[in-house]
């Protein structure tokens, strides 16, 4: 059976929108407050799995907004994922995904690939 990476480990720290790997040597320090993004892949058998998820360092919850752009992101999720059937469009997805974040004040980046 083939397993291994299907993509590297990053962790994209506040400012980063993802994808951010380090290189050996480089560092950025983090602070109580800092939201990280943590994301990796595996290939097993073939087939590739993604994952992700977003913490807050020393913290219980984001507060101000910071709050704002976590909550908003989820919400973006949550709304794009309720409308992901047969028979929505790729349009529709996407602008229901920034209808609700603008509803925490927040608007998605522009040309990042959603997987």
């Amino acid at each position: 059976m083939e397993k291994g990476i299907a993509f590297p480990t990053c962790i994209s720290p506040n400012f980063m929108c993802g994808h951010y790997s380090p290189l050996e040597g480089e560092s950025i320090d983090l602070g109580e407050g800092d939201i990280i993004k943590i994301d990796m892949g595996a290939h097993i058998d073939g087939y590739i799995s993604q994952t992700a998820t977003t913490i807050v360092v020393g913290a219980e919850a984001a507060t101000g907004r910071r709050a704002d752009v976590v909550l908003g992101a989820h919400a973006a999720i949550e709304a794009g994922l309720r409308l992901m059937k047969p028979g929505s469009t790729n349009t529709q997805i996407t602008e229901i995904i920034a209808k609700a974040a603008s509803q925490f004040n927040v608007t998605p980046i522009e040309g990042v690939l959603s997987h």
